[in-house]
Parts: C-alpha cells; sequence; structure tokens
C-alpha cells in the first residue's frame, strides 16, 4: 500500500485547480470548532478532510 502525505494531497489540490491552504498547527484540532478557534476564524471557514484508501487509489 502506498503512503500518502501532504505533498500528496497538495499535488491534488494543485491539479484540481482547488483554491486552498494545507495548514499544519501546533495544537490539536480534532473538531471544526477546535480548528475555528485555533485559527480564529468563523468554523464555515474550515474544511476537515479523512483520506481512505480504497482499491488502491486515494479516496477523501
Amino acid at each position: 500500500m502506498k503512503i500518502l502525505n501532504a505533498a500528496h494531497l497538495q499535488r491534488f489540490i494543485d491539479e484540481a485547480g482547488i483554491e486552498a491552504k494545507i495548514l499544519f498547527l501546533e495544537v490539536d484540532t480534532p473538531t471544526v470548532q477546535a480548528a475555528a478557534v485555533a485559527l480564529n476564524v468563523a468554523p464555515e471557514k474550515i474544511v476537515k478532510s479523512v483520506l481512505f484508501v480504497a482499491d488502491g487509489e486515494p479516496v477523501m
């Protein structure tokens, strides 16, 4: 199984033309609300994702 990392996600973002930025925070952000508080933004500005590998392909 291929291990995917942030560089793979960034490549997907770039290739798909998605306007997004990967952030690495110094605090745990297990929920959208926690991420919003950590970044001092509205929860609607947060996109959290889970990435799985299914049949050898990444699925978000």
